[in-house]
Formats: structure tokens, C-alpha cells, sequence
């Protein structure tokens, strides 16, 4: 699993990184410049056999882009953002608990753009591509009620593959879709992204317990709301 997935990042980068060279060589048109946004996140973690509850949280979003134009109406626009996720689980059993996790993630969503011109300042944008993304620092807090009494620890995440030792793995990988406009500098966009991988420890899992693990899967979910505005010719 890890190999397969070293390759996939491997390929991912390669093909970005040759979209971007050709492109910059052949175009003069390209553009770039800051992005800032709020997203709506959460980190979904199915539990088998447990009716669990998942709590979105706000999180800002920052980076920069650059656009760049294979005609008209289609455009290439890779990103380096720096992304807040977070989220909760809650759940009641024979007691309460609720759960929450912080995570900061460098991401580089490769997106496609088709631009319909609806005006003379006026583009619309169909947004749709993939990411990948690293994690740099993650904390977990966790909430346990019983009758009257009520605890709570908070730790930094154990970052790793090894199913009982660690708590996460790193890296990341997902879909992105969503829409937006262009007017004269500016693009606003809303843009989904959806992951792809499932971020539990797979290495050291009870092969046992294969019907329950297959079953269980912690994965990332953002809604974004961004400004960014336009540099170059």
C-alpha cells in the first residue's frame, strides 16, 4: 500500500511538473497571485456499528496560484496553499465522548478551469481537478462524560503507518469541484474537495478484524470560499 502510493505521488508531481514547464516555455498570457478563503471542514471518521455525529469547523485558507491558459476557455491554474482542517466525532454509548482534531496541511490542488464569458468583465469559471497534501503539525483533544464526571486530554498526533503506534498518516491525496468568476483582477471561486485516502494506519492491522478495518475509514472534507486577485499581463 505505502509503495502504491509513493508511486502515485510521484506520478501526480511529475505530470504536474511537465504541464507547468511546457506551458510556461510556450505561453506569455500566464498570470499568478495570492489566494485567501474560509473553508468549511471536517474530518469524517466512519465507525462501524456506531451511530456517531460529525461536526464541521471554520478554518482559514492562504497561498498562490498561477494561471495559465491553454486557449481562451480552458486554463490550467496549479496552487500552493496552506490549509487549516479540522473537525469532531461524538457519539453516546455507555458513556459520552466527543472528539476533535486540528490539522495544518500544505496542499497543492492542480486545477482545470473552463471559462465561459458571460460579459466584457465577466468570466465563469468550471472548476475541477486533484491534490495532494503533507501534513506539518495535527492535535487531538478528547472528551469523555460519565455521569458527573467529565475528562479531557489533549495531545499532538503520533504521525505514521503503523496501526497502534500511530494515529495518522501524513500525507493526503483527493478530487476537487466546484465553481466561480472572473472580473477584471479578482476570482472568486467555491470549490469541494474530497479525499481520497484513508488517512488510519493500515501497517500492523488484526487481519482478524479485516471485515471491521474495511469498514472503518478517516478521511478529510473541505467546502472553500476564496478571493484571489490577478497579477501579471
Amino acid at each position: 500500500m505505502n509503495t502504491k502510493l509513493r508511486i502515485m505521488k510521484r506520478k501526480f508531481f511529475i505530470i504536474a511538473a511537465i504541464l507547468l514547464f511546457t506551458s510556461v516555455l510556450s505561453n506569455s498570457q500566464i498570470k499568478y497571485g495570492p489566494r485567501l478563503g474560509i473553508s468549511l471542514t471536517r474530518i469524517n471518521l466512519s465507525i462501524p456499528d456506531v451511530s456517531n455525529q460529525v461536526h464541521w469547523f471554520y478554518k482559514p485558507q492562504l497561498g498562490g496560484f498561477v494561471d495559465i491558459p491553454f486557449s481562451d476557455k480552458f486554463h490550467f491554474q496549479p496552487n500552493l496553499l496552506l490549509n487549516f482542517i479540522g473537525g469532531g466525532v461524538s457519539y453516546e454509548y455507555s458513556y459520552s465522548y466527543y472528539g476533535k482534531r486540528n490539522v495544518t496541511y500544505v496542499d497543492v490542488p492542480l486545477l482545470f478551469m473552463f471559462k465561459p464569458r458571460l460579459g466584457d468583465n465577466l468570466v465563469f469559471n468550471i472548476i475541477f481537478g486533484g491534490y495532494a497534501g503533507y501534513s506539518l503539525y495535527g492535535k487531538n483533544a478528547i472528551t469523555i462524560t460519565s455521569g458527573n464526571e467529565k475528562e479531557t486530554v489533549s495531545t499532538n498526533i503520533k504521525w505514521g503507518n503503523k496501526a497502534g503506534t500511530h494515529q495518522q498518516r501524513r500525507g493526503d491525496y483527493g478530487v476537487n469541484l466546484g465553481f466561480g468568476f472572473d472580473f477584471q483582477r479578482f476570482q472568486i471561486c467555491l470549490i469541494g474537495s474530497y479525499s481520497l485516502m484513508d488517512l488510519n494506519p493500515q501497517i500492523g492491522l488484526d487481519k482478524s478484524y479485516a471485515w471491521y478495518y474495511s469498514r472503518e475509514r478517516l478521511y478529510n472534507m473541505l467546502i472553500t470560499g476564496s478571493v484571489a486577485y490577478f497579477f501579471g499581463k
